[in-house]
């Protein structure tokens, strides 16, 4: 799976998580609704080895620092964390299935 379909299902389990449409999380503005999935959004791609800038432009062409500050929010709130790890167990059960599924197609 490459890179932008990793952040693209990232992106998906995020919505679906916080029960909003996926344009929300790159255009959403700063309501607090919008704004802590977005910062998970950016917490789950940097854990995957994004660096702050591709994490930015993933995010609809945000700046590194707002992406740094997205992480660093994360880290803050016990809540958004929450989410995050349990987001980040997903995202590598959904990866691991989709490596699985393409061994078994090979």
């Amino acid at each position: 799976m490459t890179r932008m379909q990793t952040a693209d299902v990232a992106k998906e389990l995020v919505a679906e998580h916080f029960g909003i449409a996926r344009k929300y999380l790159l255009n959403g503005g700063r309501a607090q609704v919008y704004a802590g999935p977005r910062h998970v959004l950016a917490w789950l791609l940097r854990s995957l080895g994004m660096s702050y800038p591709a994490v930015g432009a993933e995010m609809g062409g945000r700046d590194h620092a707002t992406a740094m500050n997205s992480v660093w929010q994360v880290g803050r709130h016990g809540k958004l964390l929450e989410a995050a790890l349990i987001l980040h167990a997903k995202l590598e059960l959904e990866l691991e299935i989709s490596r699985i599924r393409l061994t078994i197609a090979a």
